[in-house]
């Protein structure tokens, strides 16, 4: 089980986000835009993040983009 509290502060931004829809229309955003499931993407980073040697590489990170084959084949 993943401790969120471990985790510190976490952003993720693609682009433009009007968070004036909240977290749901964060969520409907990845799910039209990107044909993901949310839920699947997010425990997908949140499982898959903390098991990073550095998230300050920029390569590292663009792995995790919701547009990259590894990530439309484990969250849809």
């Amino acid at each position: 089980m993943i401790n969120l509290y471990d985790l510190g502060q976490v952003y993720i931004v693609c682009g433009r986000t009007d968070m004036r829809r909240g977290i749901d229309g964060l969520a409907a955003i990845v799910k039209d835009k990107f044909d993901l499931d949310p839920e699947k993407y997010l425990k997908y980073l949140l499982y898959k993040l903390p098991n990073e040697s550095t998230l300050t590489d920029k390569e590292t990170l663009s792995a995790y983009l919701p547009w990259t084959k590894q990530v439309q084949a484990s969250c849809r």
